[in-house]
């Protein structure tokens, strides 16, 4: 291993955080950084200034797919959420203070929504060379989440040695490590991966055929 990939150690890492958080963001950094060779390097920032959380950012991670998703999840210890910010070219990591005091807060309310029956006529047209009934569904699922996504661009590449189909969101808004375990969870018949791909800044789904 070349020493530029050497991997992060938890003495090393920045803020105002103890030795358990810092092994925390170690493991983090570690498990996002790119491993290959490129022109843009992996980097750390660190927010601290929260008094029971922390958050660690990765900037140019590598390719994110539902298994690293689920390790990344299990290894850290206090991890509250992960945000996939696709346009910004990072990975936000939230976690509890491992000291930290418990505090009760509010529930915040989510404000109304008015359900998409139909697929907008460009997402439409776009899904037709898959001919699924399926991906149709899972579109509107999408579409109808709480995030409230904005508009998004839609490609689709038939993988014939592997009987699926490559379907590209463009220009998608961060998700979060719940809309994954949710996705994954209620569509584990057709999805068979979701990954995202920082190269084309894009979330792709991996549907069987």
């Amino acid at each position: 291993m070349s020493a530029a990939f050497k991997p992060l150690e938890a003495s090393a890492v920045p803020g105002q955080l103890c030795q358990e958080d810092k092994n925390s963001v170690a493991a983090g950094f570690n498990a996002l950084r790119r491993r290959e060779s490129s022109p843009k390097t992996s980097g750390l920032r660190i927010i601290d200034t929260l008094d029971t959380r922390f958050v660690f950012v990765v900037t140019h991670p590598r390719n994110v797919n539902m298994l690293l998703l689920k390790t990344l999840t299990r290894s850290i210890a206090g991890i509250r959420r992960v945000v996939l910010d696709v346009p910004r070219d990072c990975v936000k990591v939230e976690c509890w203070r491992s000291l930290r005091t418990e505090t009760r807060r509010g529930i915040k309310r989510s404000r109304e929504m008015r359900e998409l029956l139909a697929l907008p006529e460009s997402l439409a047209r776009a899904l037709e060379p898959c001919d699924s009934a399926n991906l149709n569904e899972l579109m509107l699922w999408i579409l109808n989440r709480p995030e409230d996504f904005c508009v998004f661009d839609v490609e689709v590449e038939r993988d014939e040695g592997a009987s699926a189909y490559h379907v590209r969101m463009a220009g998608f808004d961060a998700v979060t490590d719940a809309f994954v375990r949710d996705l994954a969870d209620q569509w584990r018949t057709v999805v068979r991966d979701v990954v995202v791909e920082w190269p084309r800044k894009c979330v792709t789904l991996v549907v069987s055929v």
